[in-house]
């Protein structure tokens, strides 16, 4: 799970338990196992730290650190 908990994150703001059962759904089609728990683990970060941190910078420099991981 690389995009779907992105997604997952920003449409339920606030609403970490939306996007875990979002994952829930969607994730198992495609995924099982760490791989699931992991895609469940960043759409609640969304939905819970980008919304409501009044400083969130050190939530996304994680994300993108992850991120450029993957491309190389």
């Amino acid at each position: 799970m690389r995009l779907q908990p992105h997604y997952s994150g920003l449409i339920g703001p606030g609403l970490p338990q939306v996007a875990i059962e979002m994952g829930e759904k969607f994730g198992r089609l495609m995924n099982y196992r760490d791989g699931l728990y992991a895609g469940q683990f960043v759409g609640a970060m969304y939905a819970a730290a980008a919304f409501f941190e009044s400083y969130p910078e050190p939530f996304f420099r994680v994300r993108f650190l992850q991120l450029a991981w993957y491309v190389q």
